[in-house]
């Protein structure tokens, strides 16, 4: 580094806000990996149809069976309003069914169609292969720790959403 490289880091280092470095912060780098795997995953699923929020639909469904929207929303990841655009689509094309709730008329319930289920067991291995690559090198243990950091971080981001307006 040359000096004048040297002395501009310096009084960065100084200023204001101390040492800060968007780098340093690990929601950098989960921003960094959410892109990177919505590019990845939007590769592979290409070939199937599918378009990552769909998919992450057909996984919730195949765990649970059905959810209603706004359970469904909360899983996913995905503002209630383009849910039901990826909802709409997928029931558009067979792949699932939206149904009242007996219990409460004014839920919706999502469903996943038979349909659905085949197109699920066919796209699986292709997803749980990469998803294996995501990890290589880690071990079964340092995957279950990390997990655990990021569901830490994501509680605290729930707690402290809205404080960058302050």
């Amino acid at each position: 580094m040359d000096a004048q490289a040297d002395t501009l880091a310096k009084i960065r280092d100084e200023d204001e806000f101390g040492a800060y470095h968007g780098m340093h912060w690990p929601t950098f780098f989960i921003a960094n990996v959410a892109n990177r795997h919505t590019r990845n995953m939007t590769n592979n699923l290409r070939q199937f149809g599918l378009i990552p929020p769909m998919w992450r639909v057909l996984s919730f469904l195949w765990d649970h069976e059905e959810l209603s929207i706004g359970h469904l929303a909360d899983v996913c990841g995905i503002e209630r309003t383009n849910l039901s655009k990826v909802v709409d689509r997928m029931t558009g094309d067979g792949l699932v069914a939206r149904v009242s709730d007996p219990r409460d008329g004014r839920t919706t319930i999502v469903r996943m169609t038979g349909e659905g289920e085949a197109l699920f067991r066919r796209v699986a291995p292709t997803v749980i292969d990469y998803l294996g690559g995501s990890v290589a090198g880690f071990s079964e243990s340092e995957v279950a720790e990390f997990i655990g950091y990021l569901k830490r971080i994501q509680a605290n981001l729930n707690n402290v959403a809205g404080t960058a307006s302050r």
